[in-house]
């Protein structure tokens, strides 16, 4: 499954993933933990006091004091939480940043010099044949 589904893809991933901790980092060093908390998911938000509200329903906020709280960057698109109360909780987010933009393709390979240039394609209707434009190879 790895061989298939991930390493194919897999030094793009980890490039996403180092810069999204990087940026983290930097995003708790400058606002906290509550600004860093609050845009991982939509509707996560540090409560203050050891409560973590985790999405915009209206279940009461996890009491976290004590626990281990695991931060793990993915890169699909979609994040969600797990634990094992009261000791471990865990929220999956989707990285952010420029290198989570898919790369853009790339422009279309030139004819080599040496290759044959493509065959004319060979047009048939019923109205007299003209010239081809000036750009035709």
């Amino acid at each position: 499954m790895w061989a298939e589904a991930v390493r194919p893809s897999w030094p793009r991933r980890r490039r996403i993933i180092e810069a999204d901790v990087v940026a983290r980092t930097g995003q708790v060093s400058q606002g906290g933990w509550a600004a860093t908390l609050d845009d991982l998911r939509p509707g996560m938000r540090w409560l203050g006091g050891s409560r973590l509200q985790i999405n915009a329903h209206d279940n009461p906020p996890r009491a976290v004091h004590g626990a281990q709280l695991l931060l793990v960057p993915v890169t699909p698109t979609t994040g969600w939480v797990s634990w094992d109360a009261p000791h471990r909780y865990a929220v999956i987010y989707p990285c952010a940043g420029a290198l989570t933009t898919p790369a853009l393709p790339r422009p279309p390979t030139p004819w080599p010099a040496s290759s044959a240039r493509p065959a004319r394609a060979s047009w048939s209707c019923s109205t007299p044949r003209r010239a081809p434009p000036t750009w035709w190879p």
